[in-house]
C-alpha cells in the first residue's frame, strides 16, 4: 500500500510538472499495458471504459 501511494505521488508530479491543469492530474486514469497484453484485452478495457465515462456523463446530464 505504501509503495502505491509513493507512485501515486510521483505520477502526480510528473503530471503536474508537463503541465497540466490540477483538475486533469487528480481525475487522471492510468492504465498499464504489458508484453502479454492482448488486443483482445485492450479491446474489452475500452469498451468498459467507454462505457463507464457514458454512464458517469448521463450520470451528469452532460452531453457529447
Amino acid at each position: 500500500m505504501k509503495q502505491t501511494l509513493i507512485h501515486t505521488l510521483i505520477m502526480q508530479r510528473l503530471l503536474k510538472a508537463l503541465g497540466l491543469a490540477e483538475e486533469l492530474v487528480e481525475g487522471a486514469l492510468r492504465i498499464g499495458l504489458g508484453k502479454f497484453t492482448t488486443d483482445d484485452e485492450i479491446d474489452q478495457a475500452a469498451q468498459i471504459l467507454s462505457l463507464a465515462v457514458q454512464q458517469i456523463r448521463n450520470l451528469l446530464c452532460v452531453s457529447t
